[in-house]
């Protein structure tokens, strides 16, 4: 159907957020969907978790990351529109229902994405400032920003298969700034939706706020200085 959505989120040892995740899915304003989650070989309690929900359920035979666990489940879709989100994430009511309009009248390929709500599931200083300054981040240029997140994409799903999807070779945590960045230079627009939102669950400490700005920091910088855009990308 033209309509059908497919919501893809991949899981790795999900057990406290993953239930969560689901019911705030499947109490989306947009009801025709498909929900398929990729446990990526979880060793916690999530597949129980997971199984007591109306989803489509993948389990890989070994740990193979997101970007696999993302094409994965791009590969059992039936849906017009790919949803990528995290197992740590909450859509809100009409995000759904949202990323499908905003398809409607685009000329071309296009990637469409959503960003943090201000405010985080759990409202501690550290884990505040980070879903603010994400926010702010990839909403300061809302028609050509320079990536779009896994936590909120959507993408016409014959583009994507076409496109070879993610790439498990990428640096972690960054597969979905090379995609980005790949399907720009293939002619795609990158296109931030107004009214996008997924609400995450950081937890953060101050110790590991800073763990996490130093992971990125690494990763995004040797991402930067390979591609020889250092001063032109945003990461950096």
């Amino acid at each position: 159907m033209l309509n059908l959505l497919s919501v893809i989120i991949p899981n790795y040892n999900g057990a406290s957020t993953i239930s969560d995740c689901l019911a705030s899915v499947f109490s989306s304003s947009h009801d025709n969907l498909e929900v398929i989650v990729v446990d990526d070989c979880s060793e916690d309690n999530s597949v129980d978790i997971i199984s007591r929900y109306p989803c489509m359920l993948v389990r890989l035979e070994r740990h193979s990351g997101a970007a696999y666990a993302r094409n994965r489940g791009a590969r059992q879709s039936r849906g017009k529109v790919l949803f990528f989100t995290d197992a740590d994430c909450l859509v809100m009511h009409n995000t759904l229902a949202n990323a499908v309009k905003a398809f409607e009248g685009m000329d071309g390929p296009v990637v469409i994405g959503g960003t943090y709500t201000i405010e985080p599931v759990d409202k501690h200083f550290f884990s505040r400032f980070q879903s603010v300054f994400i926010n702010y981040s990839e909403t300061k240029n809302m028609q050509n920003p320079d990536y779009i997140a896994t936590h909120a994409m959507a993408i016409d799903s014959e583009a994507f298969r076409q496109t070879g999807g993610f790439s498990a070779e990428s640096l972690p945590i960054l597969e979905d700034v090379e995609f980005s960045h790949r399907m720009r230079e293939r002619g795609f627009r990158l296109i931030m939706g107004r009214d996008i939102f997924v609400r995450h669950r950081f937890g953060y400490t101050l110790a590991q706020s800073l763990a996490n700005a130093f992971r990125k920091s690494m990763y995004w910088t040797m991402y930067s200085l390979n591609r020889r855009d250092m001063l032109a990308d945003s990461g950096t």
